[in-house]
């Protein structure tokens, strides 16, 4: 009986014969700074956004004063929150079943199907400003803490200088408070 050297998948032969993994890995860079939490959000308040703009679309005009789809926490929230805005800005009404059928061709419709159904019951439109503010409130802050890492890696490299460091994190900041203002 003979051992048969076999091709590992994604592999290719070495000068020595011997084989060497050719797979290939995304590049990224990692940062310096490492959080091992989770970001800040409140995924009761992301809900009952949803559940409210479901229930009454002027819900969606009144929680698009305030929020857009990227202060979700959850990207399925953002999706739907989204087309939601389409609707709306199309002029159209809808409702939960006509939203879901405007996702069939969507390469996520089996995760988003399920999402809007775990929102049921759709509750009254009037809450939606107050669980938009809170979703808000959670999206600066996670735009605050990523400010802060950017800063944080950006202090550890030789370039940018401390000027251009300085400056964006400032004007990052300014941004952020006029989105607590606004």
């Amino acid at each position: 009986m003979t051992a048969v050297k076999t091709k590992p998948p994604q592999a290719a032969v070495t000068a020595r014969g011997r084989y060497k993994n050719t797979q290939t890995r995304d590049i990224v860079t990692e940062s310096p700074v490492e959080l091992n939490r989770t970001l800040p959000h409140d995924m009761e308040a992301e809900q009952g956004v949803l559940q409210a703009c479901l229930a009454d679309p002027e819900a969606t005009d009144r929680s698009s004063e305030i929020i857009n789809p990227k202060d979700f926490y959850r990207r399925g929230y953002a999706i739907i929150f989204e087309r939601l805005m389409e609707f709306r800005n199309q002029k159209r009404s809808y409702t939960p079943t006509t939203v879901l059928q405007s996702f069939r061709n969507h390469p996520e419709y089996g995760r988003i199907e399920t999402t809007i159904f775990e929102l049921a019951p759709f509750i009254t439109g009037q809450t939606s400003r107050h669980f938009a503010k809170i979703v808000k409130d959670f999206s600066i802050r996670r735009s605050l803490i990523n400010a802060a890492v950017k800063l944080a890696t950006d202090c550890f490299t030789v370039i940018p200088d401390i000027e251009e460091i300085v400056s964006d994190f400032t004007n990052t900041l300014k941004r952020l408070r006029g989105e607590c203002n606004g």
